[in-house]
């Protein structure tokens, strides 16, 4: 199995439109395909691996280079924090957003405003 993180939404690949949340698109990555065939994704471990795969794509994808703009470090955030959220969303593999929820539970939890 593969999923493609992409700025497009193609007919024929899972995918994730990011156009909106990246406005960075110029030097960004256009297109990281996962592939997962190769992980039980029923399990723990293998929805871990999986988390950790989409989160390296995501950010690629959403990667300016440009960080140390104020505007740029919070654009690509954002758009990691939404590309990670819509693929584990849109492949609804129960172990896998039973992960992303502890990770996320687990961001909010250290944030100095939550």
């Amino acid at each position: 199995m593969t999923i493609s993180l992409t700025r497009s939404l193609p007919a024929s690949v899972l995918a994730v439109a990011l156009a909106l949340l990246a406005p960075h698109a110029a030097t960004a990555a256009d297109t990281v395909t996962v592939r997962f065939a190769d992980l039980n994704t029923s399990t723990v471990q293998g929805s871990r691996a999986l988390y950790a795969r989409i989160r390296n794509a995501a950010r690629d994808v959403c990667n300016s280079g440009a960080e140390w703009y104020p505007n740029e470090y919070w654009a690509q955030k954002n758009c990691y924090r939404a590309t990670v959220a819509r693929v584990v969303t849109r492949l609804n593999l129960p172990a896998l957003t039973a992960v992303h929820l502890a990770q996320t539970q687990g961001e909010l939890s250290k944030s100095p405003h939550g």
